[in-house]
């Protein structure tokens, strides 16, 4: 299911997942934070929940709890492979 989703982004194509949006500007997860350049996307795994912050303002963040949020891995794998592939040496 990744495979498909990271396809339809390399394609140029924006990707909704969650709530989610994805485009080659950046991520969107909150209307008031506004989208996130690539750049100043911030994640943290934790064993039972995944986030996804902005680097400049760490109180902009959302929370995807694995067992609520069926695909939550999905979406944390989707954004690691865009983010190595952006950021080889990061």
């Amino acid at each position: 299911m990744t495979r498909k989703y990271l396809e339809q982004f390399r394609d140029g194509q924006p990707v909704e997942l969650l709530g989610v949006s994805l485009n080659s500007q950046g991520v969107l997860f909150d209307e008031k934070a506004g989208r996130i350049s690539w750049n100043f996307l911030g994640t943290k795994r934790y064993w039972h929940y995944y986030t996804l912050y902005s680097e400049e303002a760490p109180k902009n963040y959302r929370a995807f709890v694995f067992l609520d949020d069926w695909n939550a891995g999905v979406l944390r794998g989707l954004i690691e492979v865009i983010l190595k592939e952006k950021f080889p040496n990061r």
